[in-house]
């Protein structure tokens, strides 16, 4: 694979680390496909698999980072029980994903 293509690629796993990393001392990344976050991202920040995310302790002083593009399909497709009011947005990606950050 090409440095060109390698970037493109991955360039929205990129733009959401470098922005997490930017803004965030202490931070957890939300989303659906955990292991190309894990795999292509530094430690600098975590990771949890969608279908916990009610299970996260929300009092302690981390940022949540929510990514995602279609909540509805993933409410109906894991039978999540989640909205987005406890979320504002802070980035739109490639393809209608958005990076949304829980408010404190």
């Amino acid at each position: 694979m090409s440095g060109l293509e390698y970037q493109e690629r991955f360039k929205e796993v990129q733009m959401v680390s470098n922005y997490m990393q930017a803004n965030s001392s202490k931070s957890v990344l939300i989303c659906e496909n955990i292991l190309l976050y894990q795999n292509m991202c530094d430690d600098d920040f975590s990771v949890c698999d969608i279908r916990l995310c009610n299970k996260l302790n929300t009092s302690c002083q981390t940022d949540y980072y929510l990514l995602l593009s279609d909540l509805d399909y993933l409410k109906e497709r894991y039978s999540l029980n989640m909205d987005l009011q406890e979320f504002y947005p802070v980035m739109i990606l490639d393809e209608g994903k958005y990076l949304y950050k829980r408010k404190n």
